[in-house]
């Protein structure tokens, strides 16, 4: 199911500059003074901040990684620098609905690995989503096409 994209409006700015203000050290397409900088596709927007190896175990436990010994969970442990990137977007659900999905990935050394997706009515609603599983008390949906569709967060 193809996903089709909205543009970010001037809201939708205020709030991913909110967002990234609410994680400590976190970074993203919205700088501290509220200036977009846009990807090569306007569409996706992203925020990232460093983790310990300590939440990053957790995250990728939590997201039912393997952590066999044919995993990358060792790699990470042993990267010197950690980090979670979460990309997203606003996708039109009806004609005059729509909602926030985004992938997140842990990021070490120069790996990446997709743990799952994010998704809400609001952005308000994706970021809780995304809180509760980096607090352990949530779940992240295997794809965005089903974080979209799911219509017990929306």
């Amino acid at each position: 199911m193809a996903l089709r994209t909205l543009l970010p409006n001037r809201r939708d700015l205020s709030e991913i500059e909110l967002a990234i203000a609410s994680f400590p050290g976190a970074w993203g397409c919205v700088n501290p003074l509220g200036k977009f900088t846009p990807s090569i596709n306007p569409h996706v927007l992203w925020l990232m901040f460093d983790a310990s190896e300590e939440q990053m175990v957790r995250m990728w436990k939590n997201s039912g990684l393997a952590t066999g010994d044919s995993s990358s969970l060792a790699a990470m442990r042993s990267g010197s620098h950690r980090n979670v990137c979460v990309t997203f977007f606003k996708v039109r659900t009806s004609l005059f609905r729509s909602a926030w999905v985004g992938n997140v990935d842990l990021g070490f050394d120069h790996q990446r690995v997709y743990i799952g997706s994010i998704g809400g009515r609001t952005q308000v609603a994706m970021w809780r989503q995304f809180r509760n599983f980096n607090d352990g008390d949530g779940a992240l949906f295997d794809s965005t096409a089903i974080a979209s569709s799911e219509r017990s967060h929306l």
